[in-house]
């Protein structure tokens, strides 16, 4: 809470923008207000645009964010202002956690390993690699239809089975990155 223009003034005087603060920071502790370097002014409710804190008029209610580069949540989510809403109302789904986390990269990297080991390249030994990754790649594709044939007469399967129709070394190369970080898991 800002209470008045001198604790407007010395906020503002240690408040600056950096790109990988992800904002307006605050670059030294305001102990008098529990404010600590590296806490960051965050849009709220009393102050939807951080850029106009020097010019809000006090007494105001400002929302700085503290966190250190080990976490992953970055920002306060606005869901959080739904009253009723809190980490306790949420659940984990495996989609999210497992099936497009973990299990993804586990699965691309063991496809990735058997296209790139001579189980399905060209004997002869003047071919490139990248052709070979596209036979092996082509070969897999053909196993995994033949496999796709077969379940189709299952009267379950077409139920509960999926079946994967773009399957590219692209697609294998980006799953197998670690762009698809861990999902953070909150307890209550």
């Amino acid at each position: 809470m800002i209470q008045t223009i001198d604790d407007r003034t010395e906020v503002f005087q240690k408040l600056r923008y950096a790109k990988h603060a992800r904002g307006r920071h605050v670059t030294a502790d305001v102990p008098r207000l529990g404010l600590r370097k590296g806490d960051r002014l965050h849009p709220s409710k009393s102050l939807w645009d951080v850029g106009q804190f020097e010019r809000t008029t006090p007494p105001f209610q400002c929302l700085f964010w503290r966190f250190d580069e080990s976490q992953r949540l970055r920002f306060r989510s606005p869901l959080f202002d739904i009253e009723g809403v809190n980490v306790c109302s949420w659940s984990k789904d495996l989609l999210h956690t497992w099936d497009l986390g973990p299990l993804l990269r586990y699965i691309a990297t063991v496809l990735m390993f058997f296209i790139t080991i001579p189980l399905w390249h060209s004997k002869a030994s003047n071919v490139p690699a990248e052709e070979n990754y596209k036979s092996a790649l082509l070969q897999m594709k053909a196993k995994l239809n033949q496999h796709y044939e077969r379940k189709r007469a299952d009267v379950d399967w077409k139920r509960k089975g999926s079946e994967v129709s773009w399957f590219t070394l692209l697609l294998l190369f980006f799953c197998t990155l670690q762009l698809l970080r861990p999902v953070c898991t909150m307890r209550c």
